[in-house]
């Protein structure tokens, strides 16, 4: 019988050696992003392939376990797995659909030799508040997938596009002072990669204008429901969004879907004739079904596929309002171009 989420074995774990669990979810130094297109021999040297797991993306990273886990071989490795899997699940779900949002909206056909990217996560809880320290997994991997968008073979020594990306966070859950970071990742191999694990920051005054770096700029814009904010009271429409981020959102929950009618009208059926996408993820099939069939029917939009996602987290709880139904953060995904 599947556990309640308060009696995780990965939860007790962590909770009984929590410098133990601390030191498993510290990231690694920095590692050269080109390396994506050879995984040691997993995939071929011309194969260009990302990391399709979560155990293919810690392998890429060179993320490794204290010598405690090891040893504990299979239950040790499951639980510092599941505990990253938690952390990492929202920036690398984000990351690994970088590549079809971008390929979807046409973002480079100007022929620009940076990406640009604006992402709006709407009802954001716990992912506003991330440490920026685990968003710089998001803007490698998704800055490695810029791999795939471009033909030139000099951009950063490496045919790795730079990006400059925005991420906004919406919802009343996100914390009453979020204010803006930005985090910035060398994509050259000349930059000095050891700096400050691999993260320049804005706060720091180091000159970076003469390396080739991603960026990506994490604000709070709006406490409170999306159809309240700036944006729709005051008709912002300066602000424009290339992808709408839904994590987890229940839109046919029966308890929820009465609260997210306001917002998906003005996100779906008054975009004018911009072309959006929205990035949906559900805490199970039976939530994805749910929230497929309300996008679907109310809102009219076509070709909603979910998926398992494998960067979902591996933590599994009870739903709070519906007995017997367990789910796991961001376990299906999907995209869906409106």
């Amino acid at each position: 019988m599947k556990r309640r989420y308060t009696e995780c074995r990965t939860l007790d774990w962590a909770k009984s050696n929590p410098l133990l669990a601390q030191e498993c979810i510290n990231p690694p130094v920095w590692y050269d992003l080109e390396k994506c297109r050879n995984l040691d021999g997993e995939y071929g040297p011309l194969e260009k392939q990302l990391p399709r797991s979560l155990e293919a993306y810690l392998k890429w990273r060179r993320w490794t376990f204290p010598k405690e886990v090891v040893k504990l071989r299979e239950e040790g490795r499951d639980n510092a797995t599941a505990l990253i899997s938690h952390i990492l699940s929202a920036p690398l779900t984000l990351a690994s659909q970088f590549k079809h949002v971008c390929s979807t909206l046409n973002k480079n056909d100007s022929g620009d030799d940076i990406i640009h990217h604006q992402w709006c996560c709407v009802g954001a809880r716990a992912e506003a508040s991330i440490p920026i320290v685990y968003w710089k997994e998001f803007l490698m991997l998704s800055t490695a997938s810029s791999l795939f968008l471009n033909d030139k073979k000099d951009i950063g020594n490496s045919g790795i596009l730079p990006t400059i990306q925005s991420l906004d966070f919406t919802g009343p859950d996100i914390p009453p002072k979020l204010f803006e970071q930005s985090i910035s990742i060398p994509i050259n191999n000349n930059s000095n990669k050891n700096k400050n694990n691999g993260i320049i920051n804005s706060r720091d005054n180091e000159d970076i204008s003469s390396l080739s770096v991603s960026t990506l700029s994490l604000r709070g814009f709006h406490r409170g429901l999306f159809h309240e904010s700036p944006f729709c009271n005051n008709n912002q429409k300066s602000r424009c969004w290339d992808t709408y981020v839904f994590f987890n959102p229940g839109f046919g929950h029966p308890n929820l879907r009465q609260s997210w009618e306001d917002t998906l009208n003005i996100i779906i059926r008054n975009q004018g004739q911009l072309q959006r996408s929205l990035l949906l993820t559900a805490h199970s099939e039976k939530d994805a079904i749910r929230d497929s069939n309300i996008l679907h029917n109310v809102y009219g939009l076509k070709h909603i596929e979910y998926y398992e996602n494998p960067f979902a987290s591996r933590i599994v709880y009870e739903d709070p309002f519906e007995k017997g139904h367990f789910v796991r953060p961001n376990h299906y995904v999907a995209t869906v171009i409106i």
